[in-house]
C-alpha cells in the first residue's frame, strides 16, 4: 500500500467516501468522526497526511491542528482542512 491518511470527518457518509476514493488510489486512510478519538489515534500512530473537518463535534479541527503542531512526534504531519457547509 501507499502512504497512510488520516481523515478526521465527522459526516459519516463522506468520510466513507473519502476513505473510499483514497483506497482507489492506493493510500492507507483511516477515517474517525471526531478530533478526540483521532488524537488518541495519533499518540500511537503518525500518518502521511491528515485530512480534517474544520467543524467538529467536541473540539474542533483548528484545536486539533494546535494540539498536532505542539507535540513533537506530529508537529511534521501535514494538514489539509476542509469543509462542507450551506451558508445562507
Amino acid at each position: 500500500m501507499g502512504e497512510s491518511i488520516l481523515v478526521i470527518e465527522d459526516n459519516q457518509a463522506l468520510g466513507e467516501t473519502i476513505v473510499s476514493y483514497l483506497s482507489e488510489k492506493k493510500f492507507t486512510a483511516t477515517h474517525f468522526l471526531n478530533g478526540e478519538d483521532a488524537l488518541l489515534y495519533l499518540e500511537i500512530n503518525s500518518p502521511d497526511l491528515i485530512i480534517c473537518d474544520i467543524m467538529l463535534p467536541g473540539i474542533s479541527g483548528i484545536q486539533v491542528a494546535k494540539r498536532l503542531k505542539s507535540r513533537p512526534k506530529t508537529t511534521m504531519i501535514p494538514i489539509i482542512f476542509l469543509s462542507f457547509g450551506i451558508f445562507v
